[in-house]
């Protein structure tokens, strides 16, 4: 039940590549950017208008593209 190892898409490198290649990247929120926060500080977030994840602090809820705040 396995795929041949010619047919078997590479291995990505890291999971932050992975996550990259599996939507659309809409930026950091303002305050992240601000403070200068780190990745593992950061919750990904849904905008439903750019349909796509952007990523902020826990109280950030506008979309740094669009300026979506519904998600």
């Amino acid at each position: 039940m396995t795929e041949p190892d010619d047919q078997r898409p590479p291995p990505f490198g890291s999971l932050n590549e992975l996550l990259r290649s599996s939507y659309s990247f809409l930026g950091y929120g303002a305050l992240a950017v601000r403070l200068g926060a780190l990745d593992q500080q950061l919750y990904g977030k849904w905008c439903g208008r750019c349909k796509g994840i952007w990523f902020g602090l826990a109280l950030e809820v506008e979309c740094p593209r669009c300026g979506n705040r519904k998600g």
